[in-house]
């Protein structure tokens, strides 16, 4: 076997690239260099730091807080007693007709007190005027489009100065964790996008029509669990004006509430922010309307363009359970056909089925994918106390006294939590943001602090070159 000598010189090329030879830039962090550079370093933070805070400054801002308003306090779905029982006088409707029957309002009896004579406030309620929600004609279901719970307030407040369009319309929940590592993920991605065959994993606890619901509330009431209450099929032939007669035999290929899959599913679609808000001037001209948006009061355009164009799209494949709910199927039930439909005893599901609510959560409207609403509670926050972006206004609102008539909705007392609405403009550096501002502002003063403390070292402490390389050669 040859030598490893003998068989041909194996180094490199005498070259500079080869032999490390190449020019090279070693700075010495001489004093004076050190000194320089954090002085240059502070200068720049400082003045960023104040163009920020000063841009932060030309922001107006309007911030109210309104959970706190008399009308608003303490209105939950329904208020009981001291002894944990419902006040049987807030199960009767509040008709205008009879002023009589409002005996009970809405800080006694929470937001059924606000449900009028053809709206159910209970699902098995006797009482007089009260219909039930398994008594109820396909009209008069129909007819419980127009039923909302909410208790409205109004409130005043006054702009100091003149907010230039566009301004932004805000509102603002604290304490409301959305950070919670179950509540983030519980949420389909693939589903919101419209795959067809979506894994839904982590959707969890609100996967399944039937989940989380009152499981000893379905058994008294229809006799089996939540997820297992039938939806057969009424034909043609079984309609009686426009209620179809009650099936008591169970057709064998209908399908049960379990094998309808929500769509948006998971917690953070279920409770998705739904007050909602009026603005009008000192002269009660409507300026913003949250639910009827316009040229001047923007909905478009709240959510971010990925959202609108690829995240979020209308719900696809089969045995899934939507905003729509059944209504085009069972509009067409007196008509002839097919459609879904309850058996009997369990007739208490069709308002559910037609308006699209979560199941037993009665006048709980389930979330749109494609709505910028849902699209803009959807990116969860990363902190407790957060805004979130409602309306876009494209006008000026000089200073003056306006009122705000708010939709409540949206329970915040439970959590101990705070709601606001807020109006604010906008600059280059967006909204008002101190916290950029004094960071910058911050850093370039702690530089300045290590420039004084390295000026003084070499002024008062200096070390010649001399006694530096001894020392350097003593160690070595």
């Amino acid at each position: 076997m040859p030598d490893h000598e003998e068989s041909g010189d194996r180094r490199p090329t005498d070259s500079a690239w080869k032999q490390q030879r190449l020019w090279a830039w070693q700075p010495i962090l001489s004093p004076q260099w050190v000194i320089s550079f954090f002085f240059f370093i502070a200068a720049i933070f400082i003045v960023i730091g104040a163009l920020v805070i000063d841009a932060s400054n030309a922001v107006q801002e309007v911030e109210f807080r309104y959970d706190d308003h008399s009308v608003v306090k303490n209105c939950r779905w329904i208020n009981r007693q001291a002894d944990g029982n419902i006040d049987p006088g807030c199960l009767r409707p509040c008709d205008e007709v009879d002023p009589s029957q409002c005996a009970f309002n809405t800080e006694q009896c929470g937001m059924i007190g606000n449900l009028g004579r053809g709206c159910p406030r209970n699902f098995d309620s006797v009482f007089e005027g009260n219909r039930q929600f398994s008594d109820l004609t396909l009209t008069q279901i129909r007819d419980m489009s127009t039923c909302d719970p909410k208790c409205q307030a109004t409130v005043t407040f006054v702009v100091s100065e003149t907010l230039e369009p566009p301004v932004y319309f805000y509102y603002k929940l604290t304490s409301f964790y959305q950070n919670h590592r179950r509540y983030a993920k519980s949420r389909s991605d693939g589903q919101l996008s419209g795959e067809s065959s979506p894994s839904v994993t982590d959707c969890s606890p609100y996967t399944d029509v039937g989940d989380l619901t009152n499981k000893g509330w379905c058994q008294e009431n229809f006799n089996r669990s939540c997820s297992s209450i039938p939806i057969p099929n009424c034909p043609s032939g079984e309609w009686v004006g426009d209620k179809c007669n009650p099936i008591v035999t169970i057709p064998a290929d209908s399908t049960i509430g379990g094998n309808l899959r929500y769509s948006p599913c998971g917690l953070i679609s279920w409770s998705k922010f739904n007050d909602s808000f009026i603005l009008r001037d000192n002269s009660s001209n409507i300026i913003c309307d949250g639910e009827n948006p316009t040229d001047v009061c923007q909905k478009e355009g709240i959510a971010w363009d990925a959202d609108r164009d690829s995240k979020f799209k209308e719900p696809s494949g089969t045995g899934i359970y939507t905003y729509k709910g059944m209504k085009e199927q069972m509009d067409e039930c007196p008509n002839g056909g097919q459609c879904p439909w309850a058996s009997e005893g369990s007739e208490g599901m069709l308002p559910f089925l037609y308006h699209g609510w979560y199941w037993f959560e009665p006048y709980h409207k389930m979330a749109q994918a494609t709505d910028e609403d849902t699209m803009v509670w959807m990116r969860t926050a990363s902190l407790p106390k957060f805004r979130k972006l409602y309306r876009r206004i494209e006008q000026p609102i000089p200073a003056g006294t306006y009122s705000m008539t708010i939709n409540h909705r949206f329970d915040v007392d439970s959590f101990s939590g705070e709601k606001y609405f807020i109006l604010s403009t906008f600059t280059w550096i967006g909204g008002k943001n101190y916290f950029l501002g004094g960071t910058y502002v911050a850093i370039g003063c702690c530089c300045v602090v290590l420039t004084v403390i390295f000026l003084v070292k070499h002024i008062f402490f200096r070390t010649s070159r001399a006694e530096s390389m001894a020392t350097f050669h003593q160690r070595k």
